[in-house]
């Protein structure tokens, strides 16, 4: 009987840490931010993937919730992951749009993560 609540102890930690917004095909996609006309096919490519993926912690305004995120534990948790996302990155819908670049710290931050793959475990990215 240990292990059995062992388990669900365990199932229920991971539910509240895994974000299902980036499960594909549970929430969805994003209302995609229009790209600005005459941008190129590969940054309309890269911008869909930052606002499938980054736009949860990284864009203020943009947060798409899971419907557990009013609980105690989960609400503090994710609160707490989404400042300090936005400590680190804030990515905006001018940055998505086009209308904005993405400033050369951008950029580094962006591929430091991509390179080292160091997105916290909890995310998919």
């Amino acid at each position: 009987m240990t292990r059995i609540r062992w388990f669900l102890l365990f199932l229920l930690a991971v539910i509240l840490f895994f974000p299902i917004s980036n499960l594909i095909g549970l929430t969805g996609e994003n209302e995609p931010v229009p790209v600005v006309s005459g941008s190129s096919e590969s940054f309309t490519q890269v911008s869909r993937i930052l606002q499938n993926k980054c736009v949860d912690c990284h864009s203020p305004g943009m947060t798409r919730m899971p419907i557990y995120s009013d609980l105690p534990i989960a609400k503090q948790l994710m609160e707490r992951d989404v400042e300090e996302a936005g400590d680190r990155l804030v990515l905006s819908k001018q940055v998505y749009s086009g209308e904005q670049t993405f400033t050369p710290l951008m950029l580094a931050r962006l591929e430091n993560v991509i390179r080292n793959d160091s997105m916290p475990l909890r995310y998919i990215c």
